[in-house]
């Protein structure tokens, strides 16, 4: 195993290798594919998907995958990778640019290290495991805006209806925030909460590959990422709730699962 600091720059590089891969397919005509109950799948996720894997194994041979379209192959592994090569499919199939690729490394079920890029704005994130985070190499930091400056990112699983606004948590927490904002990608939504740019971020049962790679980003960023009780996360966990700690203490207090 390389030094977590030096893996973080060859994954990082990975990844921007694959979002320049996302761009020869962005504005194009883009063939579509619905998969059960999780969204749909495009060629692009699919090529993305690949390479990068690809890449990886040459970096850490050895080392096991958990991707959203090839699934779980990391049954009984203490490392492993998991990837979402196109965080935002919906987005990036409709021409909307938000939307990521997301790395993390996983030990024992705990996120090492984590790389998101958007490429698009070239806007790369990278997070090891006491190493801090960064921003296209500059140190981020979770915000500590008041209460009444919130913005809060929310997304919503694909499996559950009703869809959106009729989440009651974000009817019980508007009326004390800025703003709630649903964009599509929950992964940059985490990334950008690392940043400082959200205030903070909830979601209800989305994948393990969406939220990886942001959890360490935000912890590294001095942030907090739990279940909404405060528990911690797992791989299998059923809601997140992650930012500065200040707006995760209050957020505890009101979203119910």
């Amino acid at each position: 195993m390389n030094d977590l600091k030096k893996l973080a720059q060859q994954v990082g590089t990975i990844a921007q290798a694959a979002g320049d891969q996302l761009l020869t397919f962005w504005r194009k005509p883009i063939e579509i594919e619905q998969k059960p109950q999780a969204g749909i799948v495009t060629q692009a996720d699919i090529a993305s998907e690949n390479f990068i894997i690809q890449e990886l194994q040459k970096v850490e041979p050895g080392i096991a995958f958990w991707a959203e379209e090839r699934g779980n192959l990391s049954q009984g592994a203490s490392w492993c990778w998991v990837i979402d090569p196109l965080d935002g499919t919906t987005n990036f199939s409709r021409h909307i640019p938000y939307f990521c690729i997301s790395i993390a490394l996983i030990h024992n079920g705990e996120p090492q290290l984590g790389v998101i890029y958007q490429p698009v704005t070239r806007e790369l994130f990278v997070a090891y495991k006491n190493g801090g985070a960064l921003y296209n190499g500059t140190r981020m930091i979770v915000s500590c805006r008041a209460r009444q400056d919130y913005t809060i990112a929310v997304s919503f699983p694909y499996i559950e209806t009703p869809y959106g606004w009729c989440d009651p948590n974000i009817a019980t927490i508007w009326p004390d925030v800025f703003e709630v904002r649903y964009i599509g990608a929950a992964a940059l939504d985490l990334a950008y909460t690392a940043a400082g740019r959200f205030d903070a971020a909830f979601f209800r049962r989305i994948a393990w590959w969406d939220i990886a790679a942001g959890v360490i980003l935000i912890q590294e960023a001095g942030g907090v990422a739990t279940e909404f009780d405060g528990s911690p996360l797992t791989s299998d966990y059923q809601s997140l709730v992650a930012g500065g700690p200040g707006a995760v203490t209050w957020l505890q207090s009101k979203l119910k699962l």
